[in-house]
């Protein structure tokens, strides 16, 4: 089980242009056993290699992708059943 699961939800912008994700590359603070969870919600679609900074710091990192604007409930859900951790951030 990861100790650490983060939901980073992206709708109109880039990897690079969240604050969210500019923030972690920045931060000197590092999860351990981590799995960080970039989800692009729309509405154009990204390349998943834009995610490989966020790798080289040790996160575990997926993709998921709806670029249909889905709703932060189906979201959420979706987040908290597929990744199972001790531990949630949003």
């Amino acid at each position: 089980m990861t100790e650490t699961a983060i939901l980073v939800l992206l709708y109109n912008n880039q990897p690079n242009e969240s604050k969210t994700l500019n923030s972690l590359l920045n931060s000197i603070v590092h999860y351990s056993n981590a799995q960080l969870v970039i989800w692009n919600n729309g509405p154009k679609s990204f390349e998943e290699t834009k995610m490989t900074p966020y790798r080289n710091l040790g996160y575990e990192v997926f993709f998921e992708e709806t670029l249909h604007n889905e709703s932060l409930a189906v979201i959420y859900n979706r987040f908290l059943s597929c990744y199972d951790a001790k531990r949630y951030i949003f």
